[in-house]
């Protein structure tokens, strides 16, 4: 536990004095029932330091209690994760063996567990899909049936958020950012806004990830997934005739990779969401039923990056992999968490993880590539 700990307060370590390290000690050992108590202390180290900083201790809290099914710490290691150098792109591309993940779906371990709460009033719970299923990322049903979750609130862009940590992780610090509204989750302008404001709150020590409708997990509330990694993508190279547009606050790049792929950088917010929106927009127009996107937001010193995944309703998913592909697959980091048919009647231990190759992950990827007829000069028509 005191081992665990250190390696979260070392990363802060220019950050986060040694006197605050006792009070980040006492949240992430405190169980849930302290709720009040560890908000209040998560809030002192955010005014004090950033939102950041505080969304690591809220995590190391959720695992040490409980509510996340495992630890990173203890499941990313080299033999659950491989790594395959692409010349090309000049990305690492990443592959991960997460088996607990699958226990999601395992409702009655989710209840013996303490995850979700058996013993509770059905008809306290709002927001039912067409199946009778409650919303699982409305605030009212998360008080009422995950007693172990702390969501903390979020004011982003002017709108009211909760983060909460991801039980099911893929990585380190893995959060969702879930709008206070039963919203659908449906691109509109203020979704770069919200992505930027997040980033900034955090001076760049998370990524945030928005998934249209290509992959989110819930698509009835509007959500963000946020974590502390950085992505294989984010290594991409480019040359000078990759560059659609360079100015000194803002840039547009199209550089090469397996399927569609635009970035937008610079540290000027409203050309940024200018660009951006014109990008999604005109993405959308062309099948307004078929078109959606992932969107992997970055900030480093005062630069913020946007790389921009193109995607078709019609490729969500390959049958090499269990579930579609959402921005975690596309950003250069495979997950396997459940085992893949290789033939009628046979599952392969390990699903496809230990047959994994180079060619195999590309050939992935260019199959849910849907064709690209964007035009570069509109994007910065305006300007």
């Amino acid at each position: 536990m005191l081992k665990k700990s250190l390696n979260s307060f070392e990363n802060n370590v220019t950050k986060i004095s040694r006197k605050d390290f006792s009070l980040w000690q006492k949240i992430i050992n405190t169980p849930s029932e302290g709720k009040i108590k560890i908000k209040k202390d998560i809030l002192y180290l955010w005014e004090k330091y950033d939102l950041g900083i505080a969304l690591q201790a809220l995590y190391r809290q959720q695992v040490n209690c409980g509510f996340v099914l495992s630890d990173p710490l203890d499941f990313l290691n080299a033999e659950n994760e491989k790594s395959f150098y692409d010349p090309i792109t000049k990305i690492s591309f990443l592959a991960q063996w997460n088996p607990d993940r699958a226990l999601r779906k395992n409702h009655r371990l989710l209840i013996q567990r303490g995850i979700i709460e058996d013993n509770i009033d059905e008809k306290k719970l709002i927001n039912r899909d067409k199946k009778g299923k409650a919303c699982y990322l409305c605030i009212n049903n998360i008080n009422l049936q995950n007693p172990k979750e702390i969501a903390l609130p979020l004011v982003l862009a002017g709108e009211p958020f909760y983060a909460g940590a991801n039980f099911a992780s893929i990585s380190n610090h893995h959060f969702t950012i879930f709008h206070k509204q039963h919203r659908p989750q449906q691109y509109r302008k203020e979704i770069f806004p919200i992505m930027e404001d997040f980033l900034e709150q955090t001076e760049g020590s998370f990524r945030i990830i928005y998934n249209g409708l290509a992959g989110a997990s819930i698509e009835a509330h509007e959500h963000f997934q946020t974590t502390s990694i950085s992505f294989p993508v984010e290594e991409i190279v480019f040359n000078k005739k990759d560059i659609i547009y360079n100015e000194k606050d803002v840039r547009i790049l199209k550089p090469y990779y397996y399927l569609p792929l635009w970035i937008v950088e610079g540290n000027n917010w409203d050309k940024l969401n200018h660009i951006l929106n014109n990008l999604i927009n005109q993405w959308h127009s062309q099948r307004p039923n078929y078109h959606t996107e992932n969107i992997l937001g970055v900030k480093s010193g005062s630069l913020f990056r946007f790389f921009i995944f193109l995607r078709d309703r019609n490729k969500l998913d390959v049958k090499e992999k269990e579930g579609a592909l959402a921005t975690f697959e596309v950003a250069g980091l495979l997950v396997f968490s459940e085992f893949v048919k290789k033939t009628a009647g046979e599952k392969l231990e390990k699903g496809f993880f230990y047959l994994l190759t180079l060619d195999i992950i590309k050939n992935i990827l260019k199959k849910i590539a849907p064709k690209d007829n964007l035009n570069p000069n509109s994007l910065k028509m305006g300007l």
